[in-house]
């Protein structure tokens, strides 16, 4: 699955879940997000890491691309992570990152999120919803200072 295709299937499970009057996808408290393989995963992490300055993928219109360092790392009570980054550098989106700083949302690892550890730095795609950021492990946001560990097929 490639990450246009992933993100296309959020944005429709999002605005499903926005007329249902309750977020399907990412934030929904009992629905877990689909399963991502190994490879789907490093697929989408790939682009990332392949992304130039300038690019427009169709699949990203609406996010936010940017390298930042975490500076905290907290579990929420419902079990998801608020992870605050400072942004190093803004690929995508720049006009909607205002600030240096940005706080966003992601499940658990165990739960398809993205493991962040406080840090550490991080290439990150975000999707705006409702006033916050949000991302997971299917947007392919990977560890920066780690070599991406992709299977061999």
């Amino acid at each position: 699955m490639t990450l246009q295709r992933t993100i296309s299937i959020a944005v429709i499970m999002i605005l499903a879940g926005c007329a249902n009057g309750k977020f399907a996808f990412p934030v929904d408290e009992d629905a877990p997000l689909p399963p991502v393989s190994a490879k789907e995963r490093c697929e989408a992490q790939r682009q990332l890491a392949g992304f130039k300055v300038g690019e427009r993928p169709s699949g990203m219109v609406g996010g936010v691309l940017f390298d930042g360092a975490t500076d905290d790392v907290r579990a929420r009570a419902d079990g998801k992570q608020l992870v605050s980054l400072r942004i190093e550098q803004k690929l995508l989106g720049a006009d909607l990152l205002s600030l240096d700083r940005l706080t966003l949302i992601t499940p658990r690892a165990d739960a398809g999120g993205v493991d962040f550890q406080t840090g550490r730095r991080y290439r990150v795609f975000a999707v705006p919803l409702r006033g916050n950021f949000y991302t997971w492990a299917a947007t392919g946001s990977f560890d920066l200072d780690q070599p991406l560990n992709c299977p061999s097929n």
